[in-house]
């Protein structure tokens, strides 16, 4: 018996203590499964302490931690107190669910759920592997194709809106991608008159433009009057005839919004991630309001299906014949 009980589990694997015919019962995920799943339920030992009416932890360790030493260099007749404190709040606490369990008829499903926390403890210690030289070739190419479509939207841009030719042209700014759209000023940088004649400095100068033409959705203006927003959402739902500067505009914005993420959340994002070559996703078994299981850091369960995106083929055996 354990809160978080998966955290302990992967501790005792690496200490070399093996737990694979014990019985494994944790609060957390028991907590999680009597409340229904409820959304936002703070799932800690100290709030589950609180919650049944349990004396609460004792808070000394917290302060060392919070003054910035790690555990290990916390004094034994602090450490001690607070380890032992917690295993009495734990099983005050399982003795409190065990009737709350019965009384749902979710005996069999806590069992289940608890016993599973093995497999995802081995799941995400044992990680996915990377292969990074592929990662990192396909965040070059994606830079790549992220710079050259980029100077091609630029220069639709400026043949269009001509008002805007001698400025630097930002896609990744709301303001600037805002205006234009739908129209509206732009801020930039350039060289302004100096104090003394003949002199220039650097300032901040602006530009109105009339923008493509688009028609911002109602309820779109953000908190800045005169712009709107511009995120992927709203800009799957403006339309343009095929083949104008509106359309390939517009669908070059949105092409550059899928290509910044392959390479920033996936290929860089996971080149981050890994260590001595794999990736270890955490398994989350009490965040979803259905009872699923989500995944995080990374989020291994949302990678672009296979045909839309070459990102899965990262990913690559460790075991050969």
């Amino acid at each position: 018996v354990a809160h978080n009980l998966k955290f302990d589990l992967h501790w005792l694997h690496h200490i070399g203590i093996c737990t694979d015919r014990n019985r494994y019962y944790c609060t957390m995920v028991a907590q999680y499964l009597i409340t229904g799943q409820a959304f936002g339920t703070v799932l800690s030992l100290a709030d589950l302490s609180t919650h049944y009416h349990i004396p609460s932890k004792l808070d000394a360790v917290s302060d060392w931690w919070d003054s910035g030493y790690e555990t290990d260099e916390i004094p034994l007749d602090v450490l001690i107190p607070y380890g032992e404190q917690d295993v009495l709040n734990c099983e005050a606490i399982y003795r409190k669910q065990i009737p709350l369990i019965q009384a749902q008829g979710q005996s069999k499903i806590v069992k289940l759920r608890c016993e599973s926390l093995r497999v995802t403890q081995q799941i995400e210690t044992n990680g996915m592997m990377l292969n990074t030289d592929m990662c990192e070739e396909m965040s070059e190419d994606y830079s790549c194709k992220i710079s050259s479509l980029t100077d091609i939207v630029i220069n639709i841009i400026k043949e269009y809106l001509p008002e805007l030719r001698y400025i630097n042209i930002n896609l990744g700014s709301n303001e600037h991608l805002s205006a234009i759209l739908f129209g509206g000023t732009i801020n930039y940088d350039g060289k302004v008159p100096g104090k003394r004649e003949g002199t220039t400095k650097k300032g901040k100068l602006s530009v109105n433009t009339k923008g493509l033409g688009f028609t911002p959705r109602e309820g779109t203006e953000t908190k800045k009057q005169g712009y709107y927003q511009v995120d992927v959402g709203q800009l799957s739902e403006l339309k343009a005839k095929p083949e104008t500067a509106q359309f390939i505009v517009l669908n070059s914005i949105q092409e550059l919004s899928k290509m910044e993420k392959m390479k920033g959340t996936y290929c860089d994002g996971l080149i981050e991630k890994n260590i001595d070559g794999l990736v270890h996703p955490s398994i989350n078994e009490t965040a979803t309001r259905t009872g699923r299981y989500s995944s995080s850091n990374p989020n291994a369960q949302n990678m672009p299906r296979e045909g839309t995106s070459p990102i899965k083929r990262m990913f690559v055996t460790r075991f050969t014949d």
